[in-house]
């Protein structure tokens, strides 16, 4: 089987960094997507979650509207909530985070980061689409 999601979008909120147990780092985060075709736009907004060395990525280069490229798998989570009702969500377990978009003070990484490679997105007027 296969399960694997590549998304680029903008973050619709900081980014939520939290450690468990004080030892594995988490990040939490909401990508937005959307695409117009005529009068009809179709949007998509996905909670992600990272761990480890891409959670402390995350949080040190991503902001609230940074352009992103992120690649993993879904996973939808079951649970029963108070009232009793079963409730589902899916998520995007992020295992790569990519810079997109313009160049700006706030993603951009220090040199000798070991950040991973990434192909930017320049201008939309070379894509093969809208």
């Amino acid at each position: 089987m296969l399960n694997k999601t590549l998304l680029q979008g903008r973050f619709v909120r900081e980014p939520e960094y939290s450690q468990i147990n004080g030892t594995i780092d988490v990040c939490k985060f909401t990508i937005a997507w959307s695409e117009k075709y005529k009068e009809t736009e179709s949007q998509l907004f996905l909670d992600c979650v990272a761990f480890r060395t891409t959670a402390k990525f995350v949080h040190d280069f991503f902001h609230k509207g940074s352009e992103v490229v992120a690649e993993g798998w879904l996973k939808t989570e079951k649970w029963t909530d108070k009232e009793g009702n079963a409730k589902t969500k899916t998520t995007l377990q992020v295992d790569k985070v990519n810079f997109c978009g313009p160049k700006t003070t706030t993603n951009t990484a220090p040199s000798g980061s070991g950040t991973p490679d990434f192909m930017p997105m320049t201008d939309a007027e070379e894509l093969p689409f809208n």
